[in-house]
């Protein structure tokens, strides 16, 4: 469940929405995953006998090469589901989709299925004789279900139905209502949900070969390019819980060759316990008990797969990741419900990516979400990023406005599978310092406090993402990547919180980040459209809105604080320096000194604006970020992230040159951040997801 949680605030600021990402484990038909075998070999396969013993997956793959990954795609109930909207369904099925489709066909390569794909029913009905021997009288091949109704695999790729698939992977889409589905902008709900998704069935490597993403109808937002992205990039989020980004994934790992990363025992499992769970409906209190003949399944992870580590005071965990030793009760509760974990996936390619990303090259792994308070629910490992470490990223929990990028990290994840072979040059390029969450910012970045309970300072405080009182004034301030406008959010409510989050007086956040106080991003903010409401602060700044425009701390508004603002950039050919557009008057000019490096300060020669603009690192103002997973970005084709900013020559670009030709009417814009983001701005909303 959800629940909502509204701060008054005194000055006139806008919300920053989540809404909530994630896979539904618990909707499972079967746990763990029913198996259905494949043919691999196109000839007589080779047995193996490893030192793990005999296994059919190492067997089958032997000498395969990897070859691109082919997906089938089955559309279930969608003119049903969305018959009020036509083009939507039009739109998903000859458009979107098949971009998602054609961006994991391009990056992902597998073993190929060598004969057709089908999968195997499953047994779901039983008579017993009198000798004890039991027959099976209903089998199905059920994937998962959605507002009790059943989705199943469509029995042309069932044995014994149909003739199968050309196919490696077979996705289900639908589109259907639920609970969790975020409803409207005005409609109260606590469901919040844009997607969700899941595999439902495995080949004998463990590999998914089943999967289902079903698409909330209320949060299909189409009204502009932006908004499409946003939501493309939801659908690539849950095609990679699809694909196997799930904590019950993880204890099935195997190595290239098929061999088990962890031991298995004669029913193909690795070592677990089994525990019974329940979560009061009335108070949300949960009860468990350890060492259950059925119930959840505990994976263990002896070679150091999955740990918990002691880290920004976190010392207390409860979960057992390696020991098999029995859980007391208590401890069993305290691990499912309790903030002391700091939990990170330990494999190979993820620690290198993860080491390489942040710039420390001690890290011992990746951190997954622990967030776990509001979880309510009985499952142990979350399946996103953490967000703290890596907010906007493709596979944190939530979607935080902007367009997720796509880090190694994730790449390395399905790469540590043994399932995949991953095409890097698929990811976001190029990383830079500054512009992306946590990049380059070295170890402090992920083993300190975010923000230092003595000084009142954040541990990266220059780079805008984490902030504290000490450092908020109040006012609007760029994020990092100079796409946005974005607040400090702070509450000096504290009282309730583990000594760990615990940052200094006020000084409480974003619950997804610790509660670490970040910027949030604000709405109706982004730089290359006209805002609805324009701010009256910022009215007479000399303001450009469009494609080319990024947000600069400026002082330009009379304001002696520096505040957010949207201006024209124009870089120079090798983006070592850019210069600055203002509106003046119904012209456009640019000031006559260029920005060469961050922090310096650009006032207006003609004396127009007082004050000064402060100037962002051009590394990042004049990149031009790619976004393999997007390819319906604004006036591009090829998964830019906004359009290239204009190169200037400055012998050209001197001051009081009219550049209406170069620069668009901030008019001629049409909005770009999705409707469902808009609640009034006199309160500040956090919608919490579990």
């Amino acid at each position: 469940m959800r629940s909502f949680l509204g701060i008054p605030v005194l000055l006139i600021v806008s919300p920053y929405n989540h809404y909530g990402r994630g896979i539904r484990p618990q909707e499972r038909v079967h746990f763990p995953i029913p198996v259905s075998s494949q043919r691999y070999a196109s000839k007589e396969t080779v047995h193996i006998r490893g030192s793990l013993g005999d296994d059919s997956c190492m067997s089958s793959i032997h000498g395969l090469t990897w070859e691109p990954l082919r997906i089938a795609v089955r559309f279930i109930d969608l003119d049903l589901d969305l018959s009020s909207r036509p083009e939507m369904v039009s739109y998903l099925k000859a458009s979107l989709i098949p971009q998602v489709v054609e961006y994991f066909e391009n990056s992902m390569k597998v073993r190929r299925v060598s004969t057709m794909m089908q999968v195997d029913p499953f047994c779901v009905s039983y008579t017993t004789s009198s000798d004890g021997s039991r027959t099976c009288t209903k089998f199905s091949a059920q994937c998962t279900t959605i507002n009790e109704q059943s989705i199943e695999v469509p029995s042309d790729f069932v044995v014994g139905s149909g003739s199968g698939v050309a196919a490696d992977y077979i996705m289900l889409v639908t589109a259907k209502n639920d609970p969790i589905c975020y409803q409207g902008v005005n409609v109260t709900s606590p469901g919040q949900a844009l997607a969700f998704a899941l595999s439902c069935f495995t080949d004998q490597c463990d590999r998914p070969i089943v999967g289902s993403v079903n698409i909330c109808p209320a949060a299909i937002d189409l009204s502009s390019d932006w908004a499409t992205a946003d939501f493309t990039s939801t659908l690539v989020h849950e095609f990679m819980h699809a694909f196997g980004f799930e904590s019950d994934s993880i204890p099935f790992f195997r190595f290239p060759n098929g061999s088990p990363r962890i031991p298995r025992d004669a029913n193909g499992l690795p070592p677990h316990a089994r525990y019974s769970c329940l979560v009061d409906p009335t108070t949300s209190a949960v009860s468990a008990r350890w060492n259950q003949k059925s119930g959840e399944y505990l994976y263990f992870f002896p070679n150091g797969l999955i740990d918990h580590v002691n880290k920004r005071g976190m010392d207390a965990c409860k979960c057992p990741f390696k020991s098999t030793s029995p859980l007391s009760d208590s401890d069993l509760v305290a691990c499912l419900t309790q903030t002391a974990c700091v939990i990170e996936l330990q494999t190979p390619l993820v620690v290198a990516s993860a080491r390489d990303y942040y710039g420390c090259p001690t890290l011992t792994g990746a951190e997954l979400e622990n967030l776990r308070h509001r979880q309510k629910n009985c499952y142990i490992l979350n399946s996103h990023w953490e967000f703290r470490n890596l907010k906007n990223e493709i596979m944190i929990g939530i979607s935080s406005t902007g367009v997720g990028f796509v880090s190694p990290m994730t790449f390395a994840f399905f790469e540590d599978s043994g399932w995949y072979i991953m095409n890097y040059n698929y990811t976001t390029s190029p990383l830079v310092p500054g512009a992306f969450w946590g990049y380059q910012d070295g170890c402090d970045f992920i083993n300190k406090p975010c923000v230092d309970d003595t000084t009142g300072l954040p541990v990266i405080g220059s780079q805008k993402q984490f902030c504290s009182q000490t450092t908020n004034q109040g006012v609007l301030a760029c994020t990092p990547d100079g796409f946005y406008k974005s607040w400090c959010y702070t509450t000096t409510t504290n009282d309730h919180l583990s000594s760990w989050f615990q940052y200094g007086p006020g000084n409480i956040g974003n619950d997804w980040a610790d509660y670490c106080p970040v910027y949030e991003i604000v709405f109706d903010s982004d730089c290359w459209n006209q805002p609805t409401n324009p701010d009256a602060i910022t009215a007479n700044s000399g303001e450009i809105f469009s494609h080319s425009s990024r947000c600069l701390d400026s002082t330009f508004s009379g304001n002696p604080v520096p505040y957010a603002t949207c201006y024209g950039i124009y870089c120079s050919n090798n983006g070592s320096q850019y210069s600055v557009a203002v509106k003046s008057g119904d012209e456009t000019r640019f000031l006559k000194q260029p920005c060469t490096q961050a922090g310096e300060h650009v006032q207006d020669e003609l004396g127009l604006y007082n004050g000064y603009i402060i100037c962002a690192n051009p590394d990042v103002i004049c990149s031009n970020f790619k976004m393999p997973h997007i390819t319906n970005m604004v006036g591009n084709v090829d998964g830019s992230l906004v359009d290239k900013i204009p190169t200037y020559t400055p012998s050209t670009g001197s001051s009081g040159t009219s550049m209406e030709t170069n620069i668009p009417a901030a008019a001629s814009w049409s909005s770009g951040f999705p409707l469902r983001n808009l609640i009034w701005c006199i309160w500040l909303v956090f919608i919490r997801t579990w």
